[in-house]
């Protein structure tokens, strides 16, 4: 390869010989051959493909020959993208004498359009990008690209795991309440229980929102029909996997497993709405780990997350049967001898004695009976339904009381004095207190029984949506997603709304939160 020195010697020789002949003089590099551009490397290669308006780092390797004075010198780099005027950037000065190869960097701004640039270099002798040494052309060396956006997730996963064990007690009774339902709450509870195991070809279901009637009980054994939607079934390691979409999903997801014949069922359902049964199967996910039923929710889910469920249950016991015992001989009765009858000596009659006539104070004779006389007629007869008083008179029940009439009240107070929890130990009062609410202020027609349950749930969630601005949106400041995000837990705001709604006259302020 020829150095700088040995290509000028050429050229001064090919210059005189062009001279000679009468061409054209060769035209020398713009800067001489004291100075030469080596590279220009855009992000540490010397073709970068580039986001637009990325900020691109350009590195500039110059090479100086050694000798005395400023010819030589670098002091300033100018840069340019594809067409126009140079930008100038006062890069550190170079003015050893002693040559050699020198490096700068410095950043540029891609272009907001896409397409391929060139990115053309020069460097000076001078501050402020004066008296030219070298030139660079980037020849295509800059690629634009504009990034395609990422959508956002609109989607959540729900993992359902299905627990076997081998006898009802080694499950573990979180029926009134236990911890949330996480990625290690089977493998931890597996860890402490050698009885139980992950068990495949079990399905599980689930549903959006809240249907009008979504439990199909806590025996039912197969798949529900609609709103239900399958998924699975488990596999090798117990898990069955479905992806929601939460756009759709709504305030919460129902989830459920599919029940199979030979196992025991569930004791809590819309028929029995009571955990002191705890000899049960049982189903839990994410933050709703209460009651021995076959129905739990993921409430309000979020794009992009994971929720957790996982269900125990156990085989029905096979009954032990009992011995009959072998019936021992009845013994045979020995006969009893018939004894002889002695005969009964036959009485003597007593005569009778000869009654002896007396005379009566009238004259009139009479006859004494050898018997008693009877009672006296002094006695009083009580009627069937009389009583006989002390003065021998039937006593007479006294007359009740006359019920007082209280004064009218024109005011009213507060109505509901309780929260209402869906999955929680309720006060039924309240919850037929609400439910009536809901049936003459909502237009409902829910039955007033006392039990939150899917049904009422539901009309509280649209009352919620319904009346977001007072129930729902000073929440947002302390974690509620949007003012619309609807939680059907009749709690502060809830409450304080429904007074006010039933008593106008209350006027209730909004309560401190959170």
């Amino acid at each position: 390869m020829l150095n700088k020195k040995s290509l000028a010697g050429f050229q001064v020789l090919f210059l005189a010989a062009s001279l000679t002949s009468g061409a054209f003089p060769l035209v020398a590099n713009s800067g001489g051959f004291d100075v030469e551009i080596e590279s220009v490397m855009l992000n540490g290669l010397p073709v970068a493909t580039v986001d637009a308006e990325a900020s691109v780092n350009v590195s500039v390797a110059v090479e100086r020959d050694s000798g005395g004075g400023s010819s030589n010198d670098w002091k300033s780099t100018g840069y340019r993208i594809d067409s126009g005027s140079y930008t100038c950037v006062d890069t550190a000065d170079h003015t050893s004498s002693d040559g050699g190869t020198d490096t700068e960097s410095f950043s540029i701004t891609a272009p907001s359009s896409a397409g391929t640039y060139d990115v053309d270099i020069k460097v000076y002798k001078n501050d402020n990008c004066s008296s030219e040494q070298d030139s660079k052309s980037g020849n295509n060396n800059l690629i634009v690209e504009i990034p395609t956006p990422t959508p956002e997730p609109t989607s959540a996963d729900i993992v359902a795991i299905k627990i076997v064990c081998d006898n009802e007690s080694d499950l573990p009774n979180w029926g009134e309440g236990g911890p949330d339902i996480t990625a290690s709450t089977a493998s931890d509870f597996l860890a402490e229980n050698e009885n139980c195991r992950l068990e495949s070809g079990w399905d599980f279901q689930w549903a959006s929102e809240n249907p009008a009637s979504i439990d199909p009980g806590g025996s039912f054994i197969g798949a529900a029909g609609s709103p239900w939607i399958t998924f699975g079934p488990t596999d090798i390691s117990g898990v069955a996997i479905t992806t929601i979409d939460t756009l759709s999903v709504g305030a919460f997801a129902w989830v459920r497993e599919v029940l199979q014949s030979g196992y025991i069922p569930f004791t809590f359902d819309q028929s029995n709405q009571s955990n002191d049964d705890n000899v049960s199967a049982e189903m839990y996910c994410s933050i709703d780990v209460l009651n021995y039923d076959n129905i739990d929710s993921v409430d309000a889910p979020i794009a992009g997350e994971t929720y957790y469920c996982v269900a125990f249950n156990v085989l029905i016991p096979t009954p032990t049967p009992t011995p009959t015992p072998t019936p021992e001989p009845t013994p045979t009765p020995e006969p009893t001898p018939t004894p002889t009858p002695t005969p009964e000596p036959s009485p003597t009659p007593t005569p009778e004695p000869t009654p002896t006539p007396t005379t009566e104070s009238n004259g009139s004779p009479s006859i004494s009976s050898g018997s008693p006389s009877g009672g006296g007629g002094g006695g009083t007869i009580l009627g069937s339904f009389g009583a006989q008083a002390s003065g021998g008179g039937p006593i007479t029940p006294p007359t009740p009381p006359a019920g007082q009439v209280l004064g009218e009240t024109t005011s009213c107070g507060i109505y509901l004095n309780e929260y209402i929890k869906y999955g929680a130990k309720n006060n039924p009062e309240e919850v037929k207190k609400l439910q009536t609410f809901l049936n003459t202020n909502e237009g409902t027609d829910i039955p007033v029984t006392g039990f939150y349950g899917p049904v009422t749930h539901k009309a509280v969630h649209a009352l919620q949506a319904k009346y977001w601005e007072e129930i729902l949106a000073p929440w947002v400041p302390y974690g509620l997603p949007t003012p619309h995000t609807s939680t059907g837990y009749v709690y502060k705001t809830t409450k304080r709304w429904i007074n006010n709604a039933n008593c106008p006259t209350l006027n209730l302020p909004q309560p401190e939160l959170p």
